[in-house]
């Protein structure tokens, strides 16, 4: 699987690379569609998604070229190679997806959609999803009249006043194994009419897909603690310079297994085998196979933002690094892995 943090057919030795693998299995990649080599050296990929979430050029400094002419080039290697749309849907083009699933269904184009990563506060802003867990809000509406409710106890509970602590706790005893984050419930009472919006749209689109008989992958709206998993469970992330890291998401902040920048590339597949004997990765490996038991969950912590763990990479079960606020073992954002 090709893919990452960039566009995979700069790479200088992209060509050498997909045929050297070409020998050795099924080669999965993404691209925006944007370098002009795709349209060769896409033939030799088993399984080619395309990069875009609109009809329109909104940005040309991210997109230099139309999205039109990247579907054009994704029409045109679907007869020679397996093709799907990789979408990241946002406020600015949700109205834009049920079209673009029109687009590839009659064209038999299978898609995968996936929210915004909020790397930033304005990304942020930008999200279709909250990251507390759906059983949490829920029960909310069956306790609190109107979001007043909760910002008054928010208010109360950070003064630390004692009939609000008791208040608090009697909520927390009827969440069970849940967490209650206020803030983090005050934002999903603020995004609903937004979520509901969001939930009819991919209806729309599930309805879409179902009547040109092609496989859509949407992502959920909300988290669920209980119901994580790790789409890296059973596979490692090797970066451009051959450094290791457990997954995609901590490869550049924690690559902390092993590094063979000096490996060529005939020699990748020993390398391999060396990390998956390593005894720090499979110790690793054991807990990404069982993230509930071994991770927290940020989304649900009352304690979220006053949490020194987080900015040092850790997590309060003394996890470094952390899969605690990992948005791919929610389902939040869609991995095609």
């Amino acid at each position: 699987m090709l893919y990452g943090l960039g566009e995979t057919f700069i790479h200088p030795e992209i060509e050498k690379i997909l045929k050297f693998l070409k020998n050795h299995g099924k080669i999965l990649s993404i691209t925006n569609g944007t370098d002009e080599k795709i349209i060769t050296l896409g033939k030799l990929i088993d399984y080619l998604g395309f990069s875009v979430e609109t009809f329109e050029n909104i940005n040309s400094s991210f997109r230099p070229i139309p999205p039109k002419e990247i579907l054009e080039k994704a029409e045109y290697l679907s007869k020679y190679t397996k093709v799907f749309l990789s979408i990241v849907v946002c406020k600015n083009n949700l109205f834009e997806l049920p079209k673009l699933i029109k687009w590839a269904g009659e064209r038999g184009i299978n898609v995968s959609v996936s929210h915004l990563f909020p790397l930033t506060k304005e990304l942020a802003n930008q999200t279709l999803f909250v990251e507390i867990s759906e059983p949490v809000f829920k029960k909310s509406k069956t306790i609190f009249k109107d979001i007043k409710e909760i910002e008054k106890l928010y208010s109360l509970i950070s003064s630390y006043k004692k009939p609000a602590i008791e208040l608090y706790k009697s909520i927390q005893k009827e969440l069970g194994d849940f967490y209650l984050n206020l803030k983090g419930l005050i934002i999903a009472w603020e995004k609903e009419d937004l979520l509901k919006r969001t939930e009819e749209v991919f209806h729309q689109c599930k309805e879409i897909s179902k009547k040109y008989n092609i496989v859509l992958e949407l992502p959920k709206i909300f988290s669920n603690e209980k119901q994580r998993t790790c789409p890296y469970s059973n596979g490692i992330y090797i970066r451009a310079d051959f450094k290791v890291a457990p997954c995609l998401f901590l490869s550049y902040p924690y690559p902390i297994f092993l590094n063979f920048a000096e490996k060529r590339i005939k020699e990748f597949i020993c390398s391999v085998n060396q990390v998956e004997n390593n005894k720090d990765f499979l110790k690793f490996q054991e807990k990404k196979e069982n993230i509930v038991y071994y991770f927290p969950w940020c989304g649900d912590c009352q304690l979220i933002e006053s949490c020194w763990f987080v900015e040092e990479g850790m997590d309060c079960y003394t996890n470094f690094p952390s899969c605690s606020m990992c948005l791919f073992s929610t389902g939040i954002i869609n991995c095609i892995v």
